[in-house]
């Protein structure tokens, strides 16, 4: 493994570097056997020239769609994320109201994202004034990651949730990750309310 051949090298060299190391490893893997020690240190690690041998190893690999979903590449992924943290929603006022004490405070301020040691945490911000103008303000977590979840399944939760809040939309959103402080059932009983309304116009027959 010295590279001058079993006959010629008195001894062996010391390894200094993974390079080295590398040098070696490819010897004894490539060299033609002297000994039977290496033909059955072949055998027993299963390396043979004419076989081959997969190593299980982490890769990279294109993100190739949530379907589930709906979200069908990475495009998608950032259009919400551009949506959700955009300034096109920025002073709109909120669907449902997420304060029980000042129930008329519900101007969209912006959302953010942290990441924690549990995973990933989307808020978001809202008060009583423009948020180019000095007020009060409140922050609202939406999604927090549950065991198992990965970015992409908290965004959605997350995204979701934002969709209901914000545009009133009838999504059957999961807001359970939601800190109700004044009253717990505040915010869940309007999102209810939305779900039963859509429904109701949905049932009822076309003029």
């Amino acid at each position: 493994m010295n590279g001058n051949g079993v006959v010629s090298s008195p001894g062996l060299n010391a390894i200094t570097s993974i390079a080295g190391l590398r040098e070696v490893f490819h010897r004894a893997l490539l060299a033609r056997p002297v000994s039977d020690g290496q033909v059955n240190w072949r055998r027993d690690h299963k390396l043979d020239l004419s076989q081959s041998l997969v190593i299980a190893q982490r890769v990279y690999r294109p993100f190739d769609g949530a379907r589930h979903l709906g979200l069908s590449c990475e495009a998608d992924i950032h259009r919400r994320l551009e949506e959700m943290f955009g300034k096109d929603d920025a002073g709109k006022q909120m669907a449902i109201s997420l304060n029980s004490v000042h129930t008329d405070v519900r101007t969209l301020h912006g959302m953010s994202v942290k990441v924690t040691s549990n995973g990933f945490l989307f808020s978001l911000k809202y008060g009583d004034q423009h948020p180019t103008e000095f007020g009060s303000a409140w922050e609202e977590t939406l999604a927090m990651s549950r065991s198992g979840e990965t970015f992409v399944d908290t965004l959605d939760r997350a995204y979701r949730v934002y969709r209901c809040l914000v545009h009133g939309e009838a999504n059957n959103c999961d807001a359970g990750d939601m800190h109700r402080f004044y009253k717990q059932d505040y915010v869940s009983d309007q999102i209810v309310a939305l779900h039963e309304g859509a429904g109701a116009e949905l049932s009822s027959p076309m003029l």
